[in-house]
């Protein structure tokens, strides 16, 4: 999989989706060290990346949920 660039926007995960309905309370690209710009909205969850990945294997984003 190709690094997707400045900001990537999943549409699957947008506010209200059925897949993931809580609140999201944080997101981190695991392997980086500085913490992620995001919103989520009724149109999808955007995530602004960091200008470099991490390694040059698997991106993964961690989502976690608000307390």
């Amino acid at each position: 999989m190709a690094w997707p660039g400045a900001e990537i926007s999943i549409k699957a995960l947008a506010e209200g989706s059925n897949i993931y309905p809580e609140a999201i309370g944080g997101i981190a690209l695991l392997g980086a060290r500085e913490p992620l710009k995001w919103n989520r909205d009724s149109s999808g969850l955007k995530v602004t990346l960091p200008s470099r990945k991490p390694c040059d294997n698997a991106v993964v984003l961690k989502i976690t949920k608000k307390d």
